[in-house]
């Protein structure tokens, strides 16, 4: 099964309109799905790099008692020559917000 969810990493959310009970709901469905839930595409721009996905990780994780793998999918990196490098230049700091402990991607799209 494949879910997708409203992104968390969006603009409203960093103005602070975004919160646990709306993350709550968000991913009740997933959640409450009949299948178990064993990994989380966290999709973020990686020009948005907040403190947003620390929040989110700590949600998921709380939520799902930890069983829930999240693995970053970082996006909008048209302008790396290799987009690997965007990861050695950031992945420390991913990794400190709870991310990317097992796998990562680094995509672009057409």
């Amino acid at each position: 099964h494949i879910w997708e969810v409203v992104g968390f990493n969006q603009p409203e959310n960093m103005a602070g309109q975004g919160s646990g009970m709306a993350l709550d709901v968000d991913l009740d469905p997933i959640l409450q799905a009949k299948g178990s839930v064993d990994v989380i595409l966290f999709c973020m721009q990686g020009s948005r790099l907040k403190n947003t996905p620390t929040r989110v990780v700590k949600h998921i994780n709380d939520v799902s008692g930890g069983r829930i793998t999240i693995v970053p999918v970082i996006t909008n990196l048209e302008r790396e020559r290799n987009m690997e490098d965007w990861w050695e230049r950031n992945g420390r700091g991913v990794k400190n917000m709870g991310l990317g402990e097992i796998e990562h991607a680094c995509i672009t799209g057409l």
